[in-house]
């Protein structure tokens, strides 16, 4: 009876090393979605109410609901504003009412009172919030932001 290999000598020792070295570097790959990484930072407004039906002028009860995730730094500041400056549409008058929060994920309840601002033609009227390092210098910039229109 005559044998027949399938491969030549020493192929099949190249195709296992070949196999091995492909499954080492697939297993060995960081994640490649940026949300997976642990030093992602980010902040999402989830929820306000009231968004809608506003009426100009008037200080109004606001709940806004945030998801944030801090990975780079150990203690972070969440903080929220509106822009609602009297002469001014991009600037964002924010609350005493920070919020600090330490590494990882979570979500926060703001129960705030702003003075609601119909910019009419100029604009939206927003609601405006951030995440950053805690504590911050005296000239920093937020990790993150979010923004969402609220309606009349």
């Amino acid at each position: 009876m005559i044998k027949k290999r399938l491969f030549k000598k020493g192929t099949f020792f190249i195709i296992v090393i070949s196999l091995l070295f492909s499954l080492i570097f697939i297993v060995c790959q960081p994640p490649t979605d940026g949300n997976n990484s642990v030093e992602t930072d980010s902040i999402i407004i989830t929820s306000v109410i009231p968004n809608s039906g506003l009426v100009d002028k008037e200080n109004t009860s606001f709940t806004v609901i945030v998801e944030y995730n801090l990975g780079s730094s150990e203690y972070g500041e969440l903080d929220i504003g509106f822009n609602n400056n009297e002469s001014d549409i991009n600037i964002y008058s924010m609350l005493d009412v920070d919020k600090i929060v330490n590494k990882g994920s979570g979500n926060y309840t703001f129960e705030v009172f702003a003075i609601v601002k119909d910019w009419e033609s100029q604009g939206d009227f927003e609601v405006f919030v951030y995440l950053s390092e805690h504590p911050h210098d005296s000239l920093w910039s937020p990790l993150e932001s979010d923004t969402q229109i609220l309606t009349f």
